[in-house]
């Protein structure tokens, strides 16, 4: 990481760890910040987001890392998971915005992730709270769909 990334990484991490236990991750490419949200089986959601070179600081991509994937493949486990993860994740969004950000989910990368566009660095913690809050109810409407008994899905 260049100097003056990795210095803007060290600042966002401090910024960040007045609300959240945070570390960096990923080759010190994401900060990881550790959220009050839980999957449904307690397991805590985390948040990451680039540690430096932000080339507008109004704008963060915020993402799970693959994590929610990860987990409700332990939940749903088929050979065309991706596409069903696909389908509940459109059916969910279609009705569940997040209210200050955008939200999608990569096929390739099989990760989800939201653009907080036009956010002060002060309000960054509240999207990371709310985007945490948008994949709890998440992973809970999969883990609900999952429940169900399987001679009543079609």
């Amino acid at each position: 990481m260049l100097e003056g990334a990795k210095r803007v990484g060290e600042e966002l991490k401090e910024f960040l760890s007045e609300q959240f236990d945070c570390c960096f991750c990923d080759n010190d490419m994401h900060i990881g910040a550790r959220t009050k949200y839980h999957y449904p089986d307690g397991d805590v959601i985390d948040i990451f987001l680039p540690s430096g070179g932000i080339q507008d600081p109004c704008n963060y991509r915020l993402t799970d890392l693959c994590e929610t994937y990860g987990w409700i493949r332990t939940v749903c486990v088929d050979d065309v998971f991706s596409d069903k993860f696909y389908s509940y994740f459109c059916d969910y969004t279609l009705l569940n915005k997040c209210e200050n950000m955008d939200v999608y989910f990569s096929r390739c990368f099989k990760n989800i992730f939201a653009v907080a566009q036009n956010t002060a660095l002060k309000d960054l913690p509240d999207r990371i709270n709310e985007f945490a809050l948008f994949i709890q109810k998440f992973s809970n409407y999969v883990y609900e769909k999952e429940e169900e008994p399987k001679e009543t899905k079609q």
